[in-house]
């Protein structure tokens, strides 16, 4: 059953940080108010290294606090699969 559920659902465990998020988290890092990087524009290398660091994050949330794409019923027939055995 969790076969055919994985198999046949457009839904996906997946997360890619918004600019919002990005900023956030270098004004963290760099102990900055998150108003200092509100109209700035990321670079390359800062954009490249806050997702990394988000992306690396979110893998370690616990299964039930994972963003996923897809629609509500989707997404928590893939989170209860994956409680199960790995989806990907």
């Amino acid at each position: 059953m969790t076969r055919c559920i994985t198999l046949g659902t457009s839904a996906a465990l997946a997360y890619k940080p918004d600019e919002n998020e990005m900023k956030t988290y270098l004004a963290k890092k760099h102990k900055v108010r998150a108003s200092t990087y509100e109209h700035k524009k990321l670079t390359k290398d800062e954009i490249e290294e806050a997702t990394i660091y988000l992306i690396g994050k979110e893998a370690t949330k616990s299964l039930a606090d994972r963003k996923c794409t897809g629609d509500a019923s989707e997404t928590g027939l893939i989170k209860f699969c994956e409680s199960i055995m790995p989806i990907e």
